[in-house]
């Protein structure tokens, strides 16, 4: 009867302490992104493998991707942001998830690929566009790789 009471005792002590939580911490406010697909012809410059590409302009883009000559048009980049990154993986790529957020006045890129299991690299490239980034906003990755057991919905 006395362990009964001590465990009472314990979880409504735990239960108490859940209810006094304090849910004030900031959440993370999420912006859209939308795929981009760069022209097969151009290539991309030199960079180390999962290092991030934040283009904000016409003339950053020329000095990223050749040929310059080229261009694509039909990003207007005073309402959005080139977000580009590459890398490699030792198998191959299953999927790709990808989220930009801003938590705590930092804006975070947030980059998932999970690999299929099948011993084969594979080189990944993801280029999308986002909501305008301000040149004085840095832009942080985030970057997971690896393969994840978990049940698909």
């Amino acid at each position: 009867m006395k362990t009964s009471l001590h465990l009472i005792f314990a979880f409504a002590l735990i239960f108490a302490a859940g209810c006094d939580k304090d849910n004030s911490e900031p959440q993370p406010v999420s912006y859209p992104l939308k795929d981009y697909t760069l022209d097969s012809r151009w290539q991309w410059q030199e960079k180390p493998y999962d290092e991030l590409s934040v283009i904000r302009s016409q003339e950053e883009l020329a000095h990223y991707i050749t040929p310059s000559d080229t261009l694509p048009d039909d990003i207007n980049f005073s309402e959005n942001t080139l977000l580009l990154i590459q890398g490699t993986t030792g198998t191959l790529v299953a999927k790709i998830t990808k989220n930009l957020f801003l938590l705590n006045e930092t804006l975070i890129f947030d980059i998932d690929i999970r690999e299929s299991g099948l011993t084969q690299p594979e080189e990944w490239r993801i280029s999308c566009l986002a909501p305008r980034i301000p040149d004085s906003r840095e832009v942080r990755l985030d970057f997971w790789e690896g393969f994840r057991w978990e049940v698909e919905k």
